[in-house]
């Protein structure tokens, strides 16, 4: 999560604290909530578990129902404080997982085609980019290089995607060449 100036007065209600208290990922959305109101850049919170090479239903429903009430309460928090359309919320994983399901009742690790959500920040809320063929095993409609999605990030954020640094006298790219931002998405 990004987030610029800082803000005085609390944003969070009653009934959303006590969604944060439930769980340790609320209480990580909670005190992202308070992060952003003092001002905070850069914030991270991680919620694992998603390695579901087996029992993958019995998995995610455990996961989903501490991480929806959370994430919910988090974004409508922002959202009611003014905070969101500062605030660029990354929700991500390193990988997707498959379509289908493997002999253990699981999905195992899958990187061609997967979901990534972004709010707030300048991003054009109610609606989806791209989308994966009928079975979900490649992407369909508009895919999204690595570079593409860090140049909408670096935007977002004012930052030039093409800037480029240096490991010694070897240049990195903040982007590869060719990457530029993702102009339907920006607000």
């Amino acid at each position: 999560m990004i987030r610029r100036p800082p803000r005085s007065t609390p944003l969070y209600s009653s009934a959303a604290s006590d969604v944060y208290k439930r769980q340790p990922f609320g209480r990580g959305c909670f005190t992202a909530l308070k992060l952003v109101e003092a001002g905070v850049p850069f914030i991270e919170i991680g919620h694992d578990g998603y390695d579901s090479h087996n029992d993958n239903f019995v998995t995610h429903k455990a996961n989903l129902g501490v991480l929806d009430p959370a994430w919910a309460s988090l974004l409508q928090d922002l959202q009611d404080g003014g905070l969101l359309k500062d605030t660029l919320v990354v929700w991500t994983s390193e990988f997707g997982r498959t379509p289908a399901i493997n002999g253990q009742a699981g999905r195992d690790h899958f990187g061609r085609a997967w979901t990534v959500v972004l709010a707030g920040g300048g991003i054009k809320g109610g609606q989806h980019y791209g989308a994966s063929n009928r079975d979900g095993f490649e992407v369909a409609d508009k895919p999204v290089t690595e570079g593409d999605y860090f140049a909408t990030i670096y935007k977002i954020l004012g930052m030039n995607h093409r800037a480029k640094h240096y490991l010694g006298a070897r240049p990195i790219w903040a982007t590869p060449e060719g990457s530029k931002p993702i102009q339907e998405l920006l607000g």
